[in-house]
């Protein structure tokens, strides 16, 4: 099958988006041979009945015409090939578009911000990767081929009823205008409930991500019976619009039985008057019965594919949705060694109209090692955030040795920075793979990375990782965050409150390890810890998203008011 034209389906730049036409153009190829098999499968198809009755003529008079049999044997094996052939290269065509689909949407996924991946949410994200793109998918490589063949039956059925016998064919044609006129009636008023359903699947998904993303955390609360509610409400309404769209069709069907019911018994009836008139003979009558088997197949067909197409323009417009997204474009080609450091210059942040960060004016030299301490919603995240690129601030510059950071190659940048979140991504796969991904092995920096992060020991008692790290406690899942940092051997190490769930212990000798081990990179961490900060180089104090002090331990003890507050309540507990 031609489908070299597939594999380079691609959308660039925020404007461009996918459509019905622009699918058709850019798989034309593909489209055109399957559309050549689809004439050749209703050539095929409608030489049956012709032959059919052919036959049942020869027996009518007493002689069978072995010839027409071999050809009738002959034609319906080709056309089982023929069909064959259209199903399996359709599916294969079906899962390439699927495929092309999928890489489009995550190219396009992972050049939005932080911010716009929050509000995308994992449930729609599900949607968009599942139901939506095997919409589409189902529809280019199998409804759509699918109506093309039906719409080609039926105009050939009709043109042969109507030729070989006007009279016979205007009855079969008669039934036609009730049954489209059903189809459209019922369709109507389904099609609001397709759009439901697919909101519904984007609740139902974010309801299941979530309960397992935090299943502990529900047990700990004890709030199990609310959850269940929760997904109890999605559920029922999921199918309450299931319940609305099968009565819809469940009316579809008995009208089309009777309509087609009634048509076949006046053809009938009309075809024996002909025939004690002897006007039409026994053979004919059976291939007018065929062609109008032909003629009543299309119709569902195309009606049923009909609520394919009404979900092909949903799932677009919520494809297009993220495809008309404003990329993350900081994507610069600046490529130089790090020398000095960054510096924030009057970095404002506001996302929903409320601000998050106020005038924060900073600098971190290269080889410091910095602390960003405050409560709990301070604002510490969001501007670690920043510095990494992975939030545009709403004003204000942050450079990285003078150059603004969106200026910097963001590939270059990873061999020189890494970061550590605070919550863990776990991969399910052994420890190694887990700490070097996709990197070249390095047994030294392996070694040196367990070492510092405390995970000798897990290394050689629980090599296998389950998915997301179930098998890991949450300090362990943290420490192996850190060893994958610190395996690329960062010159800037992002720490974003990464001992929460570490002991005080194990959390001690582990900044006594970076010391030790990475004396030359420049940390940067995020805290509400001070014991474990007490020596570095200056300490930035952050409450509401205000700066409030910037200095070292002993700096800040003396004139920030805030800072002694903290320190003295630490002090106590």
């Amino acid at each position: 099958m031609p489908n070299s034209q597939s594999r380079d389906l691609s959308v660039s730049g925020a404007s461009q988006t996918i459509s019905f036409g622009g699918l058709v153009k850019r798989y034309r190829l593909s489209l055109l041979f399957l559309l050549i098999l689809v004439i050749i499968v209703t050539g095929l198809s409608l030489s049956i009945p012709y032959l059919t009755g052919e036959v049942v003529k020869s027996v009518e008079g007493k002689i069978a015409n072995w010839s027409l049999i071999y050809a009738l044997i002959g034609v319906s094996f080709l056309l089982f090939l023929t069909e064959l052939a259209q199903i399996v290269i359709g599916a294969r065509f079906r899962e390439q578009i699927g495929y092309d689909l999928r890489k489009i949407l995550m190219n396009k996924l992972v050049t939005q911000d932080y911010t716009k991946l929050n509000k995308l949410g994992v449930g729609q994200s599900l949607t968009l990767f599942g139901s939506d793109v095997n919409g589409v998918k189902d529809i280019m490589g199998g409804e759509l081929v699918n109506s093309i063949k039906a719409i080609l039956l039926f105009i050939g059925a009709l043109i042969i009823l109507l030729v070989s016998n006007w009279q016979l064919g205007l009855i079969a044609f008669t039934s036609m205008p009730i049954i489209i006129l059903a189809f459209g009636w019922v369709f109507k008023s389904v099609t609001k409930y397709f759009k439901l359903a697919q909101e519904n699947q984007s609740d139902l998904n974010s309801t299941i991500s979530q309960n397992i993303y935090a299943a502990n955390l529900i047990r700990v609360q004890n709030s199990q019976q609310w959850e269940q509610d929760k997904f109890g409400h999605f559920i029922n309404q999921g199918r309450d619009i299931s319940y609305k769209i099968i009565d819809s069709f469940s009316v579809l069907i008995p009208i089309i039985n009777v309509v087609s019911n009634w048509t076949t018994f006046g053809i009938l009836y009309y075809g024996a008057v002909l025939f004690l008139a002897s006007q039409i003979k026994i053979g004919d009558i059976s291939a007018y019965i065929s062609y109008y088997a032909l003629l009543i197949a299309p119709v569902f067909i195309i009606g049923f594919n009909s609520q394919g197409i009404a979900r092909l323009g949903v799932s677009l417009k919520r494809i297009n949705g993220l495809l008309t997204a404003d990329e993350n474009h900081e994507t610069g080609a600046y490529q130089s060694p790090i020398t000095s450091g960054f510096r924030l210059v009057d970095v404002n942040l506001e996302i929903g109209g409320k601000k998050l960060l106020d005038n924060i004016n900073l600098e971190i030299k290269l080889g410091s090692k910095t602390a960003i301490l405050g409560p709990t919603g301070a604002g510490k995240s969001l501007l670690i955030n920043i510095l990494t690129g992975m939030i545009t601030p709403t004003s204000g510059q942050v450079l990285l040795d003078n150059q603004p950071i969106a200026s910097w190659d963001k590939d270059h940048l990873k061999k020189y920075v890494a970061t550590v979140f605070q919550e863990s991504l776990i991969f399910g796969s052994n420890l190694r793979q887990n700490i070097i991904l996709n990197k070249p092995f390095d047994q030294a920096k392996y070694n040196l990375a367990l070492e510092t992060s405390t995970l000798a020991t897990l290394a050689l008692t629980k090599s296998e990782i389950s998915e997301l790290g179930a098998n890991l406690s949450g300090g362990q899942k943290q420490r192996l965050t850190l060893a994958r940092a610190l395996y690329n051997n960062p010159q800037i190490l992002f720490l974003d409150d990464f001992t929460a769930r570490v002991d005080k212990d194990t959390e001690d000798t582990i900044y006594q390890r970076l010391d030790t081990n990475y004396p030359e990179t420049t940390v940067i961490n995020v805290t509400q810890n001070i014991s474990s900060i007490l020596n570095y180089d200056q300490i930035i104090l952050i409450m509401e998203g205000e700066l409030l002090a910037i200095g070292t331990h002993d700096q800040l003890l003396v004139r920030s008011p805030e800072y002694q507050h903290i320190y003295q309540s630490q002090q106590i507990i």
